[in-house]
């Protein structure tokens, strides 16, 4: 392994340090839809919070060393979250910086090795049915998609791609495991292949032919 290269987890726009969603407006119509939302969902899994916490397990539990891996978070990120990679003493590991360009971001993401995909966690009634537009930004990207989540609309669309490497929404001792096992040889993410012909289908291009069909059905029904 060259420690000079060290693996990079990369995750553009924004991460709130825990959503308090009972809070989230006092509007009838918005306090009902919130209310809704968090008997469907659990938003505050959708964070950095157990990323850094498997990170932190991986350095100081399972030895791997300062600089193996790196987490990389650009965009509205609550900054409570350099305090606790300083907390956990992985500061030097984590960066994280403001908005780029869409095109100084796309670039820093084509250098990550891995893509972050940060996601909501089922609620009491239900799983989420929500689809992050970034899934398939990060399929189209055809590089290897770390979730931390629970069984859900979102990671069945992702898993037939090849690329989702999924652990469950609090999980910290197997993800730090995979990474440190990552750290020592690149080619684990090498052997994630892509399955090209399944990406097809959520091309933007694909996408939007489908809504055509959709849209020329109704009207002409």
């Amino acid at each position: 392994m060259d420690t000079n290269t060290p693996v990079v987890i990369g995750y553009s726009g924004s991460l709130e340090w825990n959503q308090d969603v009972g809070s989230a407006s006092s509007g009838a119509l918005l306090q009902w839809f919130w209310t809704y939302r968090c008997l469907t969902t659990d938003p505050s899994t959708r964070s950095a919070f157990y990323l850094m916490k498997a990170l932190a397990h991986a350095r100081f539990q399972l030895g791997m060393p300062k600089g193996a891996l790196k987490i990389e978070l650009w965009g509205k990120i609550d900054p409570r979250y350099q305090s606790f990679a300083e907390s956990l003493g992985i500061a030097d590991d984590v960066c994280i910086s403001g908005y780029l360009s869409k095109a100084e971001s796309l670039e820093k993401s084509n250098h990550c090795d891995i893509l972050f995909l940060p996601m909501e966690s089922p609620g009491k009634d239900g799983q989420p049915l929500f689809i992050p537009g970034k899934a398939y930004e990060y399929l189209n990207a055809r590089k290897p998609i770390l979730a931390f989540s629970e069984s859900c609309d979102a990671m069945n669309v992702l898993q037939p791609s090849g690329l989702l490497v999924q652990f469950g929404a609090r999980a910290i001792e197997e993800p730090a495991q995979w990474m440190h096992r990552v750290a020592q040889d690149r080619a684990i993410l090498n052997a994630i292949r892509p399955d090209d012909s399944y990406i097809a289908k959520y091309s933007f291009r694909e996408i939007t032919g489908q809504l055509a069909d959709v849209f020329n059905k109704t009207l002409h029904e």
